[in-house]
């Protein structure tokens, strides 16, 4: 079989190979490539051992691909790692072919593998971490004990970003167990904060906000991205909506409801099938400009057919970086809400001023409308109303509350 892609960490080449760990990280990779050009070898990975199997973790190779590939999980009862570390093979195989422990291997002949050079790894805790390995085809008679010197050195040099790893693996772990309860839980809950008409002073729609109030006691943003880093930001994301879409009926009409949406939740497909039997016209999609679009065109794919029965777009947090621009020209929102930082300046930063007075002449231009997120005073209302903005969201107005809690202030 051939060899992974030249100096490079493998990624998901054989099909048969799981996805790498979130912790392959270059750092690793590179020391592991340093030790295999310098021995000359074809092959170099580490394997980490677990109570019954190893699993590969990192690898570099010469070709372009390899049997060996981060995710595989094999028993410790095959292959050399496991054996090495017990003693029943050498460490150094200049020949594997004139060890006959090796020889009994199938590996040794499917590889086939004609030198192995393998030590163990522990960590700084004494522990051990599994196996530094490195390989080829062709026997070399040429390496000597001081080979096998580098390569306990290097399994020094790595035991302590593998120790790092391992505690990231960990907090991982722990998150996805967190997260998974969530959602289980169906979390979270959802409060309303109100977007009204800085003209007239009544309601234009509500906004959802999540909470939780399940530990570890964090904001709502580190739920999501610790959801996100474990895979699971889409499932947490549509439990927000499916939860927030449960009340709707009850949110008083014309009142529309906006909903913070990834474009990798928009991509995914699940979004309209949670939004089915809802008055579209009243719903809107908040996409943050801090949101990393990879694919403008595919995610305006995704949005089509919402927009099309009457969904609208928000673009969340405008004015916060960089990338507002080229959002609102591909992504051609209704709504431009103004990211909560310039509410704090608006009425004495020229600059500031400057930037939402151009971005309501772009609104009235293209037909959308502007919203002033962060309101918690009057000085900051009263700067965005002689600018032209549209709306305005803010403790000013109303802090986020209960949807109950919310119609009683709005029937006030």
């Amino acid at each position: 079989m051939a060899y992974a892609e030249a100096d490079s960490p493998l990624d998901t080449l054989n099909p048969h190979c799981g996805r790498p760990p979130a912790e392959a990280d270059a750092a690793i990779a590179a020391v592991l490539t340093a030790l295999r050009k310098h021995l000359g070898l074809d092959v170099g990975f580490i394997s980490e051992f677990l109570p019954d199997r190893r699993r590969i973790r990192f690898v570099t190779a010469d070709a372009t691909q390899t049997v060996v590939c981060p995710g595989m999980e094999i028993p410790l009862s095959e292959g050399y790692c496991q054996r090495i570390v017990d003693g029943r093979l050498p460490e150094l195989m200049a020949d594997a072919s004139l060890v006959p422990e090796a020889t009994a291997i199938e590996f040794t002949a499917s590889v086939p593998v004609g030198v192995h050079l393998g030590v163990p790894i522990r960590l700084a805790s004494g522990e051990l971490y599994g196996t530094l390995c490195c390989f080829g085809p062709m026997p070399r008679p040429d390496l000597r004990p001081r080979d096998l010197e580098v390569m306990r050195a290097f399994a020094e040099i790595l035991a302590g970003p593998l120790s790092a790893s391992r505690a990231a693996e960990m907090i991982r772990n722990r998150d996805r167990a967190v997260i998974e309860g969530a959602l289980a839980g169906q979390a979270p809950n959802l409060v309303f904060q109100p977007i009204v008409d800085l003209l007239s002073g009544r309601a234009l729609g509500l906004e959802g906000l999540s909470r939780f109030t399940l530990p570890p006691v964090r904001p709502p943003d580190e739920w999501f991205a610790a959801a996100e880093a474990v895979g699971l930001g889409v499932e947490l994301e549509l439990s927000a909506v499916r939860n927030a879409i449960a009340l709707f009926a009850r949110i008083p009409e014309p009142l529309y409801l906006s909903l913070n949406c990834s474009p990798a939740l928009i991509r995914s497909g699940h979004l309209a099938a949670a939004l089915a039997g809802t008055p579209l016209s009243r719903v809107v999609l908040e996409v943050t400009e801090h949101s990393m679009v990879d694919d403008f065109e595919q995610l305006q794919q995704a949005l089509a057919p919402m927009r099309a029965v009457g969904v609208r777009l928000a673009m969340d947090d405008a004015g916060a970086g960089f990338s507002s621009l080229q959002h609102l020209m591909q992504l051609r929102p209704e709504l431009i809400k103004l990211d909560l930082t310039l509410a704090r300046v608006v009425d004495r930063d020229l600059t500031t001023r400057a930037l939402v007075a151009a971005l309501v002449t772009f609104a009235n231009e293209t037909g959308s409308q502007v919203v002033a997120e962060g309101v918690e005073d009057l000085r900051a209302a009263r700067a965005y109303q002689e600018l032209g903005v549209h709306g305005g969201q803010g403790y000013y107005f109303a802090h986020p509350l209960p949807l109950e809690e919310a119609r009683r202030g709005l029937a006030q």
